[in-house]
């Protein structure tokens, strides 16, 4: 057995209050090694084992079994043990040897299978791989029709030129160029998606002149559709012009000047 319950009432028995905590723990070492063993409790012919047999079975002295009464007694030349777990092993035996028997049964009922239920399972099997292969061709053939499908699409057509949108070609030449030179419309069309949420009646003139506010506040940077789409409402209006050294210094000359002239009866 691999596991050994103890029943509880049993320590508090008079038998096992009435030794001391070195019978105890003996008891316990032989109790474990009978479970092991699985012998009912009994070791038979255990009279004959010298000290150091003891201690290599159980982990006891020969001197310390014959000091465990009446934990451990001798019937003769068997040791038998105090309060071993016979029923639980006559379960154990008994569910082992019912697993034996099952297992005995199946065995003999796959080996006299009839040979009509052997056939039976080929033609399922075999029924089951034609649905698998059928499966797979009809995947197959989705795939490949996807594809042509994606292939068509990406083909245009010839003769049929796209319709023109000022809006779209003003959006799509913010950075320069020609409506007929664009080759990508995906930006164009995005930022328009983008734009008309705010500014529903945009017109292409207004697309230009915020393109040219742009430039004002972001001098260097790229002008695209969807930088401007992204900053509209920035370039509303165009940035102020910084005020200069320069010009700071012209302002007090000419204030000087003035002052001049007042003082000199000029004005």
């Amino acid at each position: 057995m691999n596991w050994l319950n103890i029943y509880i009432p049993n320590i508090r028995a008079p038998e096992f209050l009435g030794c001391d905590p070195v019978a105890r723990a003996t008891w316990f070492c032989v109790l474990a090694y009978c479970a092991d063993q699985e012998n009912g409790g009994t070791l038979a012919g255990a009279k004959v084992w010298k000290d150091r047999q003891w201690q290599q079975l159980c982990g006891v002295t020969l001197a310390e079994v014959n000091d465990a009464s009446p934990l451990l007694a001798w019937r003769g030349d068997d040791l038998v043990v105090w309060s071993y777990p016979t029923s639980a092993e006559a379960v154990l035996t008994a569910k082992r040897e019912g697993g034996r028997k099952g297992g005995l049964t199946s065995a003999k009922a796959r080996l006299t299978r009839q040979p009509q239920a052997m056939v039976d399972d080929n033609a399922k099997d075999s029924c089951k791989d034609s649905l698998e292969d059928s499966r797979n061709e009809k995947k197959r053939k989705e795939k490949e029709e996807k594809r042509n499908r994606k292939d068509n699409q990406s083909i245009a057509p010839v003769g049929a030129p796209r319709a023109r949108n000022e809006l779209l070609d003003a959006l799509a030449t913010v950075g320069g160029g020609k409506p007929e030179e664009v080759t990508q419309w995906g930006p164009a069309i995005a930022a328009r998606a983008e734009i008309v949420v705010v500014s529903p009646d945009v017109t292409p003139d207004e697309v230009r002149r915020r393109a040219v506010n742009y430039r004002t506040h972001f001098d260097g940077a790229a002008l695209t559709p969807t930088a401007l789409s992204k900053h509209w409402a920035v370039c509303a209006a165009a940035k102020p012009r910084a005020t200069t050294g320069g010009d700071q210094v012209a302002r007090e000359r000419a204030a000087a000047g003035g002052q001049f002239a007042w003082e000199n009866g000029g004005f």
